[in-house]
């Protein structure tokens, strides 16, 4: 629905704004652009929408969370569960 399509997750524009300043730590560790980095964390964690008409791009919460939080990127939201 796209009235719902932007809840479960963060956009692009969300990371940018809410997370600039982990952003740019994670960005000088690795030694590149905060553009590089974004399109990095979209490769990874990008990717699924909830509107076929809308088409808001959703990145995954707790894996984008994760890899700002740990300074590297993995396969995060396995840890969440049980498989």
């Amino acid at each position: 629905d796209d009235e719902s399509a932007d809840l479960c997750g963060y956009t692009k524009t969300e990371i940018e704004n809410n997370f600039a300043p982990h952003l740019q730590v994670l960005a000088d560790k690795m030694n590149v652009s905060i553009e590089h980095l974004m399109d990095k964390i979209t490769k990874w964690y990008d990717g699924y929408n909830f509107s076929n008409s809308c088409r808001i791009q959703m990145y995954n919460p707790v894996s984008t969370m994760t890899t700002l939080q740990r300074k590297e990127f993995a396969n995060y939201w396995s840890e969440t569960g049980n498989p």
